[in-house]
């Protein structure tokens, strides 16, 4: 992880972040995994053809397909600007920097980890 960014908040003091839904981190993953596998396909093409094959594999971007690249993009612009991107990133970067160690593999940090511990000794 490194250095974080200091330009956003690692503490919720008096700010009430709205925690994302889990429809709502799916809706974000599967927009993103299929605008992968459509540059994937788009680069796969041997004819030059803007869209793929098989348009009826994509579930959310079969309503943006469109002959005119332009209004596919803007259809495209339109359905990531329909996912919870901000709040998703939001939420994942509090989570972060408050519970997550600064090394480059995800774990507690040691402030958790501590706690953890005592409750386990707890028992």
């Amino acid at each position: 992880m490194g250095n974080r960014d200091t330009n956003m908040p690692t503490e919720t003091r008096q700010v009430t972040l709205p925690r994302i839904k889990d429809c709502e981190i799916e809706s974000v993953f599967s927009v993103m995994f299929e605008l992968q596998l459509l540059r994937s396909d788009l680069l796969r093409d041997p004819e030059g053809n803007l869209f793929p094959l098989d348009q009826n594999y994509y579930t959310n971007l079969a309503s943006c397909f469109d002959k005119d690249p332009f209004v596919f993009l803007e259809r495209i612009c339109e359905l990531i600007s329909s996912v919870p991107i901000e709040l998703f990133t939001a939420n994942l970067y509090t989570l972060l920097n408050n519970c997550a160690s600064e090394s480059d593999t995800l774990d507690f940090n040691d402030d958790i980890k501590r706690g953890l511990e005592l409750l386990k000794q707890q028992k």
